[in-house]
């Protein structure tokens, strides 16, 4: 009897064993995913940076071209306005 018990004592105690160390692979599979996803959070966190970094630029770019083409009408405008002066 008391064999018996120890027997299946064993068995009981081997089968913890194997779940806990399943547990713990998991464990470490799930802990390598998260600093996987942290990393891949960090990437998306500076690439939405150097967008916006970028779409500013862009923004005071065409904001510098608007000034400059009217710069360019009024010039023209200038020319104009001269080159009809010159023909009467």
């Amino acid at each position: 009897m008391v064999s018996s018990a120890a027997t299946e004592l064993e068995a009981s105690a081997n089968t913890l064993t194997t779940a806990a160390e399943r547990s713990q692979q998991l464990a470490t599979v799930v802990a390598a995913a998260s600093e996987e996803a942290s990393t891949n959070v960090q990437s998306v966190a500076s690439a939405s940076e150097e967008l916006t970094t970028s779409v500013t630029e862009i923004g005071r770019q065409v904001q510098q071209s608007s000034q400059v083409a009217n710069a360019a009408v009024n010039q023209a405008r200038k020319t104009n306005d001269r080159v009809g002066e010159l023909s009467k």
